[in-house]
């Protein structure tokens, strides 16, 4: 069976429309947390599935999760069919969007639906180019602002490499695999270069998420190795 670009389109901007929707239902949504809030299940994921659910044993009553978390279509009839409330903290996830869209910039020469709608959805600012050196370029400038870059391309890493001849970047070559933890916390890279293939919306969103969630600023212990 063949998809056209736009019945594919359709179905993202579907599953996106979803995914931003306030949860079960407003009744079972809770804003802020309850004053016995420390005695709840609190969810560290911020995707939030019927897999994370059934995983973390939550099978009824009232569960915590982080703020600006994304609620899969799984997850969110899972939740319904057991009847079980959602409390955040005080934060909105529209606020913690507003501040992490802030400083992103999302570089695109191949067309990646999911990254594409994740991107748009946390307010990245979406730029196009043409090659390694413009992709490079572009990302190179973003992060002399301070704003975190993503490049979508088929070669991340010819793109990484350019854009790590600037020893005041840091570029790193990432996929759906990636542990994103570590890499953070080992090179915690300016610009995240990536290929089109592979990615879901929920791991895309999370990739952003994670991308986001933190500062430019380069790790302790941290050295350009001279060659």
């Amino acid at each position: 069976m063949n998809f056209t670009n736009e019945f594919i389109d359709r179905i993202v901007d579907s599953v996106m429309r979803e995914l931003a929707s306030p949860g079960p239902s407003e009744s079972s949504r809770c804003d802020g947390l309850p004053p016995d809030s420390g005695q709840l299940p609190e969810l560290r994921s911020s995707v939030i599935t019927e897999e994370v659910l059934t995983a973390e044993g939550i099978e009824s009553g009232r569960i915590v999760i982080p703020p600006g978390a994304v609620i899969t279509p799984s997850g969110r009839d899972y939740l319904q069919r057991r009847g079980i409330e959602i409390a955040t903290t005080a934060k909105s996830s529209h606020r913690m969007a507003q501040e992490v869209s802030a400083t992103g910039v999302a570089v695109f020469a191949k067309r990646c639906h999911a990254l594409a709608a994740a991107a748009t959805s946390a307010g990245l600012t979406i730029a196009r180019a043409d090659c390694a050196v413009g992709l490079a370029r572009r990302a190179a400038c973003s992060a002399a602002d301070e704003q975190q870059s993503l490049t979508c391309c088929s070669q991340p890493s010819v793109t990484a490499c350019l854009i790590n001849r600037n020893t005041a970047r840091r570029a790193a070559v990432v996929n759906p695999d990636t542990c994103m933890t570590q890499l953070l916390r080992d090179m915690n890279p300016d610009v995240v270069c990536v290929r089109p293939d592979g990615w879901s919306v929920s791991s895309a969103h999370i990739l952003i998420q994670r991308m986001m969630s933190g500062s430019a600023q380069i790790p302790e212990g941290w050295e350009e190795a001279a060659v």
